[in-house]
């Protein structure tokens, strides 16, 4: 006879076997051992010796003792049919009391308000722990856009927009200069001369030109066979020839307002000064690879050059002044750039800012200089990625950390020109983040301003843009205000900057003995 269902009440121990095939129903004989030890769950209708225990009764005692994992295993042969029912006895831990159970507000006021929200989070307190990530998250967005926020610029500021676009003849252009008289450069190939809207004026063409330096208002060619130099003026009419008497010419610079030719000869280096009619004057001759030099007039002037040792090399800065000469020393240092002002001689190296005068001198740290200008009293040095200024007693007075990096810059009526890659940064006086942002397509070799018109070099063209009010822009970097009072160039140099001046008051010429 079949068993009914059993209900899947659990409970250890339990074994019920048919004894030769017959049931309880049946009235047959059961062992003790198959005796049922704890109430059997039935359906209604069995006989009345078993207890009968009620569906849910029964149900809500197994789940309060036992855990709800189970296991069923049935087998079945001819005439007997047994159901193994085999429960998990694994004690069960009784969860602690949570707090939020403990809590009990007023029937009143905030508490009456409140009380359907600790009723639910009483239900479900995983719903705290979900707001209180959710306010993490909040709090670390806002600090996370704060931090790229810092350094950038956003809001209204000027763009370039392109105006005019010259092509060259070649694929390189050399030499360039942009000004109120109107674009002039060198391609290799022609001389080339437009208005400053970029309308052509006027092409030269002369295969033995070989380098080109534009310096003031004229332009100077040097013919790379007879190291002849040929000056032009500002519409191309020859203005002057000189002579390269077979020295190779190896720049044509500016040093103040003085031109001077750089020639290499068989014993060393020359520097002469030439005039507007081409005349040249001997300035110094050195056994030295001349580096860099400035000049107040051809009696005072300042030369850099490098002198290799055996082991090693230093630059010397030789300071001319009327029969007076004085040099400097600096070992294992490169000499970048001079500047003469009155009695006082910058030098900056690739590793330091030196103020020389007389005896003494004071040194500021840099590093990685890329480019030194004199503009507005000040040195101008961009180094690593940081365009700082200084006055005469080199303390910091500006500096900004440019967002797009930096190759190279420029200055213009007050305005710092950064360019990298294929983006410009303009920088007014005292604005730590950048008024001025324009991004190209192409890799930018150079630029120079003039105006409100700013030329942008590329390797076979040139874009003359015009500054116009762009869209408001995020420029991500980080700027570093002016501050000179915490800089460390102040740190370095106010006590030697007070020797210096006790030295020489007012800018004065005297010869002291004083260390620095």
């Amino acid at each position: 006879m079949d068993h009914r269902d059993l209900q899947r009440g659990e409970d250890p121990g339990i074994d019920i076997d048919n004894n030769e095939g017959q049931s309880q129903v049946d009235g047959g004989p059961i062992s003790d051992s198959d005796k049922i030890k704890e109430p059997l769950v039935l359906d209604r209708g069995q006989d009345e010796g078993v207890p009968i225990v009620e569906k849910s009764e029964f149900k809500q005692e197994i789940s309060r003792e036992y855990p709800k994992k189970r296991r069923v295993s049935s087998n079945r042969s001819e005439g007997v049919k047994e159901v193994e029912i085999v429960f998990d006895q694994k004690p069960v831990k009784k969860k602690k009391e949570r707090v939020l159970q403990k809590i009990k507000l007023p029937e009143t006021g905030l508490g009456k308000s409140l009380g359907p929200l600790a009723t639910r989070l009483k239900r479900n307190p995983k719903i705290l722990l979900r707001w209180g990530v959710l306010l993490g998250l909040l709090i670390i967005l806002i600090a996370l856009i704060g931090r790229c926020s810092k350094g950038t610029s956003v809001g209204k500021h000027k763009t370039l927009e392109v105006v005019s676009t010259v092509w060259g003849s070649t694929e390189e252009i050399e030499s360039l200069k942009y000004s109120e008289k109107g674009l002039r450069f060198w391609d290799r190939n022609n001389l080339a001369f437009y208005d400053v809207n970029g309308t052509e004026e006027r092409l030269l063409n002369n295969p033995q030109m070989g380098r080109v330096f534009f310096i003031h208002d004229l332009i100077y060619a040097v013919n790379h066979l007879t190291q002849d130099i040929t000056i032009y003026d500002q519409k191309g009419n020859q203005a002057g020839y000189v002579s390269g008497g077979g020295h190779n010419v190896f720049r044509v610079n500016e040093a103040g307002q003085y031109v001077v030719v750089h020639r290499k000869t068989g014993d060393g280096e020359v520097l002469d000064v030439m005039d507007e009619k081409g005349t040249l004057t001997p300035l110094i001759a050195l056994n030295e690879f001349i580096l860099c030099y400035d000049m107040q007039s051809e009696d005072d002037y300042v030369v850099g050059s490098l002198v290799t040792k055996e082991q090693g090399y230093r630059s010397r800065v030789t300071w001319t002044s009327g029969k007076t000469v004085r040099n400097y020393d600096f070992e294992n240092e490169v000499v970048i750039k001079l500047f003469l002002n009155g009695n006082d001689i910058y030098a900056v190296t690739n590793e330091n800012i030196y103020w020389l005068r007389n005896e003494n001198k004071v040194q500021v740290e840099v590093n990685l200089v890329k480019q030194a200008i004199w503009d507005d009293n000040k040195i101008w040095v961009l180094h690593g990625d940081v365009l700082e200024s200084f006055n005469r007693q080199l303390v910091s007075t500006s500096k900004v950390i440019p967002a797009i990096g930096s190759i190279s810059f420029m200055r213009d009526k007050g305005i710092n020109y950064v360019y990298s890659g294929t983006e410009i940064a303009g920088y007014y006086a005292g604005q730590e983040t950048p008024g001025i942002y324009y991004k190209t397509d192409f890799t930018i070799n150079d630029i120079q301003a003039y105006g409100d018109i700013v030329a942008i070099v590329y390797g076979d063209h040139v874009d003359l843009s015009k500054l116009v009010d762009g869209e408001p822009m995020v420029v991500p970097g980080e700027t570093a205000e002016e501050d000179s009072e915490e800089t460390p160039a102040e740190e370095n140099t106010n006590e030697d900057s007070e020797n210096l001046e006790e030295a020489t008051p007012d800018g004065e010429d005297e010869e002291v003995e004083a260390n620095p």
